[in-house]
C-alpha cells in the first residue's frame, strides 16, 4: 500500500550509494535501494524518520514497515 511516495527516490539513491561505498555488488546495492524506497512509500509520514539499515534489512529479507502508525 502506498501511503506517500515523498522521499522514495532519495531513499533509493542514498541506500544504493551507501551499499556501493561498502563494496556491495551493483545488483545487491540496487536491491537495498529498492527496499529502502519500499519502506519509505509504505510510511504514512512524508519523510520516514524510522528508515535505517536495520529496517531495510539484509538481502532477500522481507521488507518491514516503518512502524509508524497511520492516522
Amino acid at each position: 500500500m502506498c501511503a506517500d511516495d515523498t522521499g522514495a527516490g532519495d531513499a533509493l539513491a542514498s541506500a544504493f550509494v551507501v551499499a556501493m561505498a561498502a563494496g556491495r555488488a551493483p545488483g545487491d546495492a540496487l536491491a537495498q535501494g529498492l527496499r529502502a524506497a519500499r519502506v519509505t512509500i509504505a510510511c504514512p509520514q512524508s519523510t520516514c524518520h524510522s528508515l535505517s539499515p536495520a529496517l531495510v534489512g539484509a538481502p532477500r529479507s522481507r521488507t518491514r514497515t516503518c512502524g509508524v502508525n497511520r492516522t
